[in-house]
This record gives structure tokens, sequence and C-alpha cells, in this order.
């Protein structure tokens, strides 16, 4: 059966806001929660704590660690309508991700096929990639080892691009399929059910649509049209900016493998007057600095990455790039050896200014 995507509502500053303000209290009482938990557990080292005692708490960690999984999905969606746009070229760029892509897949047959002259769109790659990847990721945990997942991307009839995930696996039910775009609803009780959402509202900001094909028991398809490229939409900001170009402001370098943690780094500290490049894996960042024509001055790394070692990727950008004070955003009461300064996730930009304004005085 073919399920079109529902029309959600356009988003509003009002509700981008409600969500980040939901996030950022939820994430507070998440800390004290997972704050708690270690404190337990030290007392029950020192008390030997029953089998039981500690499989209880060993499910209180984990729900703990899913609820911080759930806050950062919300904050990404939150930041979606800040994003910029730009023209780029979604053949291009996708063939550079087939790696990331052969890393979700692992186990399955992974095919990529990208076809001839399929014409630039305007966008985000940051959006973009984030579609792609949770297409594959859902498509990987909907099909068995050894199944397989076709990813296509073609021009569109009417122009733009027009992209498709295939898997051989499971597929929906009806009653599955037509709730399959409604957040929090998952067929997988150990899923929170926002990948298909998540993915709807990425392909909306790009003024795109999607499609669901599914049959139970012969596979899923998503079928994403991005429209042709336009002129570059330049939204209205909530407070004038001086422009980079005129006043440079600090450089930084964020590196995060996650996309929608990328973007929501990215719009925090473009809020406090700093220019940022973003690299989406560890690989890119040497292209980027050699391409920036200034030294950043800071370089911003999660404490813990998705696919990489932050230690390692500090040990090994830190020196080439002489003079910068490495941040770490991180969890709550987490140290981190390899940074010059730690911020948590949880705290808000007011903290987030007093780091980054320390390390910028410390190395100027």
């Amino acid at each position: 059966m073919t399920q079109p995507a529902p029309p959600s509502a356009p988003n509003s500053p009002s509700r981008a806001a409600l969500l980040r303000g939901f996030a950022h209290e939820m994430r507070n009482l998440v800390g004290v929660f997972m704050g708690g938990c270690e404190l337990l557990a030290d007392e029950l080292e020192d008390l030997g704590a029953d089998t039981e005692t500690e499989v209880t708490l060993g499910d209180l960690r984990r729900a703990g660690e899913r609820a911080r999984q759930l806050l950062a999905r919300l904050s990404g969606l939150a930041a979606l309508e800040s994003i910029e746009f730009e023209v780029f070229g979604t053949d291009e760029f996708m063939a550079s991700r087939v790696p990331r892509l052969q890393r979700l897949a692992v186990g399955r047959r992974l095919q990529v096929v990208v076809g001839s002259a399929v014409p630039p769109v305007s966008g985000s790659p940051v959006l973009f990639e984030a579609i792609l990847a949770d297409l594959v990721d859902n498509a990987a945990r909907s099909t068995a080892d050894g199944g397989s997942i076709t990813v296509h991307l073609s021009a569109g009839e009417a122009g733009g691009a027009l992209l498709s995930v295939s898997d051989d696996g499971a597929g929906m039910a009806p009653v599955h399929a037509a709730q399959a775009f409604e957040p929090f609803f998952g067929s997988d009780p150990g899923r929170w059910g926002l990948g298909l959402p998540m993915v709807l509202a990425a392909v909306e900001a790009m003024g795109g649509t999607v499609a669901l094909e599914t049959r139970e028991g012969e596979g899923t398809t998503v079928r994403v049209a991005f429209p042709p490229a336009a002129p570059v939409p330049r939204p209205a900001a909530a407070s004038p900016r001086i422009s980079a170009a005129a006043i440079p402001g600090p450089l930084a370098l964020v590196v995060d493998d996650d996309p929608l943690r990328c973007t929501v780094l990215q719009r925090r500290l473009e809020g406090l007057g700093v220019d940022v490049l973003v690299a989406g894996h560890p690989d890119l960042a040497p292209l980027l600095l050699s391409q920036a024509g200034r030294r950043p001055r800071l370089l911003v790394l999660p404490a813990v990455l998705t696919q990489h070692s932050s230690a390692d990727v500090a040990a090994k950008l830190g020196p080439a790039v002489p003079g910068v004070r490495i941040l770490a955003i991180a969890r709550d009461g987490e140290s981190v050896a390899w940074a010059d300064a730690t911020v948590a996730e949880s705290d808000g930009q007011a903290m987030l200014l007093e780091r980054v304004r320390g390390l910028l005085d410390d190395g100027a």
C-alpha cells in the first residue's frame, strides 16, 4: 500500500521555543535522576547489593539514557526552523556519505545508486544527511541479517531530486503504515517512534514531500521528493546580526557525527556571535580548515561521538591548529580530561557563553 505523509502544521517560533524549553527542563530532571542512580550505585557497592537490586539499577540507568536520547531528538526538531539553506548537489554529497551508510547497514547488503544529471536542490546538507541516515537506519532495523537495502537518487520528473530507500524486510501492516508518521508511534517497543516523524519534519523544512510504500512481509520503500533549486531563502533573524564579512567573530570548528546534534551546537554557538564551521565527520575537518582562510580559536566536540573516539579526534586536531582551545559538550557531572573546558548538555546559553568567553580570553 502507498501511504502519503500527512500534512503538518507549519513551524512557529512559539512551538519551537516550547520544545526547547521543555527539553531543557527535562534534561535538568534527567540529570538529577541519573546523578541519583550513581549515588545509589556507590552506596550499594559499599553495602553489597544483591543481584535483583543490581538489575533494577541497570534498568534505571538504561531508562535515563533513553530519556537523554529522546530529548536530543526533540532539541533537533526545535532547531529545524533556524537552519540556513544553500544550493548544493545531492549526488556528490550522498557519494561522500556512503561509508557512513555502510556502517548503519552493517550485516545487510547495501546498494547505493546515483543517477546521472541529478539537479541541485536548495536546502540544508545537514538535513539531507539526517534524512538519509534515518531512512537507512530504519531500513536496517526492519531487515534481517543478510537482507537487502537499496538507496537510489535520481532526477525528479519536475526537476529537483528524488531519493528512495527500499528494503526487503518485514514491511508494515496497513494499521501500522497509517500511523508511521505519528510521533511516538512504533511497532518496536524498544524504540521511541521518532524516526519517520523526524524525516517528515526535515523534508518539509526543505519544501519536499514524503511517501511510504509498504506491504507486510514484502518490505518497505520511502520516497522523498525534493523541489528544484530556487533562490536561497533568507529568513528574518530574531535579532539583528552583524555580518561576519564586516566584523568577523571568533571562529569555532564543531566536529560531530550526529547531524541533528551538529545543528543544535551550531545554532547555540551562532547565538553567541561565534562563526561556526561544521564537520559531520572527523575526516572532513582538515579540508574545512584548509578552506577557512583563518584559524579557529575553538574546537567543540561532544564528550562521546556516535561513531568515533572524541579523545582521538581532539588529540589529532588540537596540535594541527596552534593555540586552539577545546570545549567538550558532556553529560551532567561528566569530566573530560582532554578538554580545556566542559559544559553540560543541559546547561543554558548563559553557561555556554561563560565557558566560551573564558576560553577565548585565555587564548587571547
